[in-house]
């Protein structure tokens, strides 16, 4: 008879319901992750939620007659591809920031966080040169990657992008892809 921690185990068949026990908690330990962001059809605008971490506000706003700046900004994903985006229950939003020290993006797509390098040049007139270079994401598995995968498409093939107050479109040969809110906390 061998003793341990108080158990009393005089053969192996005393332990199977102690094995089906983990093996069944082995199982139950995750739960199935909701899915962060998904398309609906066009609808009429909603208030901007902030989310509750804090990020300072870009230095530039001011001097900028009050309209969002590209770089240190907080840009929520409102619109991909003409559809509006909601973003369910307590899930992260889909959103990118632009850091001008060392020209990285970082950001959430969905399931996975996502970071990548970009170039940005301001031109005369409306619309401005951006490049996102290569994008990397984390790998969570998550049910539905659809959205995740279209929001990183749309930053890869972006060429140029406008910023009208707080509201920021990226385009693609002449065409809007992607429109984003800025959001201050």
């Amino acid at each position: 008879m061998v003793e341990i921690q108080n158990i009393q185990i005089q053969n192996m068949f005393d332990m199977k319901p102690y094995l089906i026990f983990l093996f069944c908690l082995s199982f139950t330990a995750c739960g199935t992750p909701q899915p962060a962001m998904q398309l609906s059809p066009p609808t009429v605008p909603s208030p901007v939620t902030t989310p509750s971490t804090a990020t300072p506000k870009p230095e530039g706003r001011a001097e900028n007659g009050g309209a969002a700046v590209l770089e240190n900004t907080y840009w929520k994903l409102v619109e991909l591809g003409g559809k509006k985006i909601t973003t369910s229950g307590e899930a992260r939003e889909v959103h990118f920031r632009l850091y001008p020290s060392d020209k990285t993006m970082k950001g959430f797509g969905g399931c996975n966080n996502c970071f990548g390098s970009y170039e940005a040049d301001k031109l005369s007139g409306a619309a401005n040169k951006i490049r996102f270079g290569e994008i990397g994401a984390t790998r969570m598995a998550c049910p539905n990657l659809d959205g995740e995968a279209a929001f990183l498409n749309a930053l890869k093939s972006a060429t140029t992008y406008a910023i009208s107050g707080e509201t920021m479109q990226l385009f693609s040969e002449g065409k809007v892809i992607a429109k984003f809110e800025s959001v201050y906390f």
